[in-house]
């Protein structure tokens, strides 16, 4: 909910998103990760961008021996008085460094089948860290390692709900730290909260819906976020730091028959009313298999339960239909 003026807002759903962004709005979401999970795959995109230690290395394997424990305030690091080496934090950077040194090399040599699926997953992090869901870290955001490890899933996530609930989560971490700041060591000037996330959502989302001269031109067709520049854009953002943004604040809204939004907003009550189908077991059972054979090790405890789980639904779906 984007709250304009008291008494005055404007409702952010995914099928909002997806007419701003021009994203996927069906699909499913991506499977949660464990930490374990989320820490091994990091370390292969460390590998995958040269920032491991290559096999066979020998002079990087003797540097790493090579470290003496200097010793700290809980003692002894490792064992045999050796350093432990600590990792590199990933960022946005040395992902664009990769990605250009893929794109010189294939101008040389045609890059194997790993290479172009390397450059076509690099390509979606950079699109994930720095457009859909961005971060105030200057680490690489993890979601964007984290949705890209099987390129053959990704055209099957929800992006635009995807978006939805990072900016959503953003907005709720916002305020809990508006309202219960943790105490920190004073500085020199206001500190001031940053949001992360899709900002140029609700950016967009408000120049489409305010009755302001500038904009009454604009088409109504999608993606929306190709309709305004840049300029526009860093106008809005300037305008709300601004102590007095009355120039917006104080402008109406235009009717909903006058905004792209109106017949998206009807499809949504037309879904609500539409009555829930009573079984789709057979659709959740075929993505809990997909998401089992691509991210649960096999033979495991976890696997045999999931293995377990499916034969049982399925014979219960065989006795459903011989009734």
């Amino acid at each position: 909910m984007l709250h304009i003026k008291p008494g005055v807002y404007l409702q952010l759903m995914p099928l909002v998103i997806h007419k701003i962004l021009g994203i996927p709005n069906n699909g499913d979401m991506p499977p949660k990760c464990t930490l374990k999970e989320r820490n091994e795959e990091f370390d292969k995109m460390r590998w995958l961008l040269d920032l491991l230690p290559q096999e066979g290395d020998e002079q990087a394997d003797k540097e790493e021996d090579n470290v003496e424990d200097e010793g700290d305030q809980d003692g002894e690091d490792g064992e045999g008085g050796k350093k432990k080496k600590e990792k590199i934090d990933i960022t946005i950077q040395h992902v664009l460094d990769k990605l250009k040194k893929l794109s010189e090399e294939e101008q040389n040599r045609e890059l194997s089948e790993q290479e172009s699926e390397l450059k076509l997953r690099l390509f979606y992090m950079v699109i994930i860290d720095s457009y859909l869901m961005p971060c105030t870290s200057t680490t690489l955001n993890q979601e964007a390692v984290m949705l890209t490890r099987n390129m053959d899933l990704i055209a099957e996530f929800n992006g635009s709900r995807i978006v939805y609930e990072d900016l959503r989560e953003a907005v709720l971490n916002w305020h809990d730290q508006k309202d219960n700041p943790k105490p920190r060591k004073p500085r020199k000037g206001k500190r001031t909260m940053t949001l992360h996330g899709c900002c140029m959502v609700p950016m967009v989302y408000y120049l489409d819906s305010v009755d302001y001269s500038k904009f009454r031109k604009k088409d109504l067709l999608s993606p929306r976020i190709n309709k305004y520049t840049k300029k526009e854009l860093m106008e809005i953002s300037n305008k709300c730091k601004a102590k007095s943004s009355d120039d917006y604040a104080e402008l109406p809204l235009k009717h909903r028959t006058h905004t792209c939004y109106e017949n998206l907003l009807q499809l949504k009550a037309a879904e609500a009313a539409k009555p829930i189908p009573v079984d789709r077991s057979q659709q959740k059972n075929a993505a809990l298999a997909k998401a089992r054979e691509c991210y649960v090790p096999k033979g495991t405890d976890l696997d045999v339960e999931i293995r377990t789980l499916l034969e049982g639904c399925s014979s219960t779906n065989e006795q459903n239909t011989l009734e």
